[in-house]
C-alpha cells in the first residue's frame, strides 16, 4: 500500500497514472483556467471495472482544486490531488506558488479544508511564502490525511514526523510528502 494513496497493489496501474488517460472519451473532459493562467483539466469518466470515477489532473493545480478531487470517489484516494499539487508547488516559481493558494478552497466538509489548509501552511512555512488569512481558521481533531489510525504504529510515524504546522491543524501526514518532485 503506498502511503500517498488510499489503493492497494490491485489496482489496474493505468487507473493510478496523473495526467489524462487515453482510455476516457474527449467529451468527459472540462477545461478550465485557474489562477496561473495555465489551462486546467479536470476529467471524470464513468469507467468499468474500478469503481464509479476516475479523476485525472492536467495542468497545475490549485488549493482551491482540491476540495472536489479529494471528496470524488475515486480509486486512487485523497492522497493522488494533494501529491500532484504538491508537485505542481515544488516546479513553480514563486510568484506561481502564491497564486496558487490564493484562492480559499470551498467545502462543506471541515476535515477537508484543514486537510488542505495544513498542506498549504506547511508548504508556504517552508518556502518562505506568505501564508494566506484563510489557512488559519481550520483546525480538526487529531487525523491523517489519508485515514490512517494515529494510534497504529504507521500512525505514530506519521505524528512524529509531521510538519509542526500542519499538527497545528490537527492534520497529519508524512513530511516526506512535501519533497514529491
Amino acid at each position: 500500500m503506498n502511503p500517498y494513496c488510499g489503493f492497494g497493489n490491485n489496482t489496474p496501474a493505468r487507473a493510478l497514472r496523473l495526467g489524462r488517460s487515453s482510455h476516457q472519451p474527449q467529451s468527459a473532459r472540462r477545461r478550465t483556467r485557474n489562477l496561473l493562467g495555465v489551462s486546467s483539466q479536470i476529467t471524470a469518466a464513468v469507467t468499468g471495472g474500478w469503481g464509479n470515477r476516475i479523476v485525472g489532473m492536467d495542468g497545475f493545480l490549485t488549493a482551491a482544486d482540491l476540495p472536489a478531487l479529494m471528496s470524488g470517489a475515486d480509486e486512487r484516494g485523497v492522497m493522488t490531488p494533494v501529491a500532484q499539487f504538491v508537485k505542481d508547488w515544488n516546479n513553480s516559481t514563486d510568484a506561481g506558488r502564491e497564486a496558487s493558494i490564493r484562492t480559499a478552497p470551498v467545502s462543506s466538509d471541515n476535515k477537508l479544508l484543514a486537510a488542505v489548509a495544513a498542506v498549504v501552511h506547511a508548504l508556504a512555512v517552508r518556502d518562505d511564502v506568505t501564508v494566506p488569512a484563510w489557512v488559519t481558521g481550520h483546525v480538526v481533531e487529531p487525523m491523517s490525511i489519508s485515514g490512517v489510525d494515529l494510534s497504529s504504529d504507521y500512525g505514530k510515524l506519521l505524528v512524529a514526523n509531521t510538519p509542526v504546522v500542519a499538527a497545528g491543524h490537527g492534520v497529519f501526514f508524512d513530511e516526506d510528502l512535501l519533497a514529491l518532485r
